[in-house]
């Protein structure tokens, strides 16, 4: 079951790409409008099935915003640059300037192409890995089933 989540949560934060499709690569998909309508998407769809519903569509909602905002933290090397990050309210192209993920290429049949891309792999791997290696390890534990902590014993009577 963590694993059907889990890639639940990768193919929410992969969702935002399917504008390569349409040619408009972080126009519409990288905007609030869009995840806004992940959210209400997610809300209908796991009303019946999760524990707690809005929880959950909002981990699905996290996960789909933060594709939009690795895109901004990106550098952008085709035209426009940026994305396109409060749309419906206007067709603007935001960029952060701090390009802390380095340009990839879209042209992947060159050598040129190859080397931008594994370096930008290995920068964002080791970026969001270590991010993700400190919330793993600095999460909240709490005692409960299947836990590794020791259960607190009932006190006995008698005494």
């Amino acid at each position: 079951m963590r694993w059907r989540r889990a890639w639940l949560f990768v193919a929410a934060g992969l969702a935002a790409d399917a504008d390569f499709l349409i040619g408009q690569h972080r126009a519409y998909t990288h905007s609030v409008g869009a995840i806004v309508a992940v959210f209400g998407v997610a809300l209908v769809l796991t009303g019946g099935r999760a524990r707690d519903p809005v929880r959950f569509s909002l981990a699905i909602t996290a996960s789909y915003a933060s594709h939009a905002l690795f895109d901004w933290l990106g550098a952008d090397s085709p035209a426009p640059s940026g994305l396109m990050a409060l749309w419906p309210f206007t067709e603007a192209y935001y960029v952060s300037h701090l390009d802390v993920f380095p340009v990839v290429s879209r042209k992947v049949l060159t050598l040129r192409a190859w080397k931008l891309n594994l370096i930008a792999a290995v920068t964002e791997l080791a970026i969001l890995g270590s991010a993700a290696f400190l919330c793993w390890r600095y999460r909240p534990r709490s005692p409960g089933i299947g836990s590794n902590y020791p259960q607190a014993s009932k006190p006995t009577s008698g005494w």
